[in-house]
């Protein structure tokens, strides 16, 4: 019994050592401006079903579609994203883009009808996102959008929590309220994930 387990081990070693001795060459291939990306500064990168990868920056959004980028630059349209510096991207199960701008807005991109949804926080109008700010700090990475295992899109701000509602195109808002222990401890929303076993922690 031991013969065998010795052959065992000696062979697993041998073949490790074969892997270890073939190294995989490593390039970096560097895409910049003269490429066509619209601004040195990335600040965001996300990628969607369709395999485009998605690049927020300082100055305009730009699609990248492996051989060269396609850039949308602010505009007044829907056709076109209401600000140029751009914080966050975000695509969701539903193939839809989040796009977060420094300072203040929020947007959906949706590539189907190749149109832009801005969204308002307007605390007398029911449906409305609670803020479309969120809490800044040079220091740390925030995680503000958070899809859980029912699907439900949550959106953390500088003041409250959101849960979007797919097929009103609503928002139903979570607020702190000290007299009510249920509610959320603090406004400030910085970082969002889901457990195993569905809680989801904020």
């Amino acid at each position: 019994m031991k013969k065998w387990i010795s052959i065992g081990v000696f062979a697993m070693l041998s073949g490790s050592g074969l892997l270890f001795g073939q190294r995989t060459e490593i390039r970096f291939h560097h895409i910049g401006l003269e490429e066509g990306l619209s601004h040195s500064l990335v600040s965001s990168v996300a990628e969607d079903s369709l395999g485009f990868l998605w690049f927020g920056t300082q100055d305009g959004l730009n699609r990248y579609d492996g051989y060269g980028f396609h850039t949308y630059y602010k505009g007044n349209s829907n056709r076109a994203p209401s600000d140029s510096w751009i914080s966050r991207l975000y695509v969701d199960r539903a193939n839809q883009m989040w796009i977060w701008y420094t300072g203040k807005g929020i947007e959906r991109y949706d590539p189907f009808s190749e149109t832009f949804h801005q969204y308002f926080a307007d605390s007398l109008s029911t449906g409305s996102i609670s803020s479309t700010s969120i809490v800044t700090g040079s220091q740390l990475i925030y995680n503000v959008f958070m899809e859980d295992s029912d699907g439900s899109l949550w959106i953390g701000t500088d003041h409250g929590l959101n849960r979007y509602l797919r097929e009103e195109d609503a928002f139903e808002v979570f607020l702190s309220d000290p007299e009510d222990p249920r509610t959320l401890s603090n406004n400030e929303i910085i970082t969002l994930s889901e457990d195993r076993e569905g809680y989801v922690w904020i």
